[in-house]
C-alpha cells in the first residue's frame, strides 16, 4: 500500500471508525461535461491525421 492510500484510510478510520473503512460507492460513469456520443461519432467520422481540435470545432460548428 502506498503512503497516500495509507493516510487516506487512517484519516477515514479516525473520523468514522470501522464504518469509514467500508468501500465507498463507485464513481458515476457519466459526467455532466461528457461529450455526447453523437458528437464523438461525428468527430470519428471526420478523423484526419492533420486535423487539430480547432479544426474539428470549426467543422462541427458549421454543421450546427
Amino acid at each position: 500500500m502506498d503512503r497516500t492510500s495509507f493516510y487516506e484510510w487512517k484519516r477515514r478510520f479516525q473520523t468514522q471508525g470501522f464504518e469509514g473503512l467500508k468501500d465507498l460507492p463507485p464513481i458515476h460513469k457519466t459526467h455532466p461535461q461528457t461529450t455526447p456520443p453523437e458528437t464523438v461519432e461525428k468527430i470519428r467520422a471526420l478523423e484526419h491525421p492533420s486535423f487539430g481540435c480547432n479544426r474539428y470545432e470549426a467543422m462541427l460548428a458549421l454543421e450546427g
